[in-house]
């Protein structure tokens, strides 16, 4: 009879033993599957939001170029239609920066405000309502890039990705989106990436 008990206790142990492994696992396995499934959500929110700042730059630098200096728009593109762009890439962006907000850390959110606040200032210069030299719109253009690239240092390290984001001795500005009286203010910087619209 004790026999039978020892036996019987001892399958009972063995169940219990496999199923609180089996819990434990399973546990386990979703826990990582929600990890894996919100660092796709931030990947893509940081990816959108990236790409959102690059589309508004874009447009704020053909603001600013086509009002500034002897570059002109294309015959079919008006100043209006400009500003329209400027005014829908900006919501855009609004729109993505509010993933980031719910989504990351706060090292990577404090990065997304200073990326944001930079391409405010070159807005507010392209549409004159911010004083501003022709050298102060490329120190802002570099402000911009630093805090873009800060933003891609800090996104990486929140996803788990090694290494950091770096481009050693390439200019701020590419010549191609400088208008012909601006190249003497094109340098180089070293540790510096290009312009935000095509960094």
């Amino acid at each position: 009879m004790v026999g039978q008990l020892i036996t019987v206790a001892g399958v009972v142990l063995g169940a219990l033993t496999t199923l609180f492994a089996n819990f434990v696992m399973t546990r386990q396995n979703n826990r990582h599957a929600l990890a894996t499934r919100w660092d796709v959500k931030k990947l893509d929110a940081y990816v959108e939001f990236i790409d959102r700042i690059k589309a508004n730059s874009f447009v704020i630098n053909e603001l600013y170029y086509a009002g500034h200096s002897e570059v002109r728009l294309p015959p079919q593109r008006s100043m209006e239609a400009v500003l329209a762009d400027v005014e829908e890439t900006g919501r855009a962006r609004d729109r993505a920066f509010e993933n980031v907000l719910l989504l990351a850390g706060v090292d990577v959110v404090d990065a997304a405000h200073a990326i944001k606040t930079a391409i405010g200032m070159l807005d507010w210069q392209a549409r004159g309502e911010l004083e501003g030299t022709p050298e102060m719109w490329i120190d802002r253009q570099r402000a911009a890039v630093d805090a873009l690239n800060r933003l891609h240092d800090l996104a990486r390290r929140d996803l788990g990705v090694p290494g950091a984001h770096t481009g050693i001795g390439r200019p701020y500005l590419p010549s191609r989106d400088l208008p012909p009286r601006y190249q003497g203010l094109l340098h180089t910087h070293h540790g510096s990436r290009t312009d935000v619209s095509s960094a």
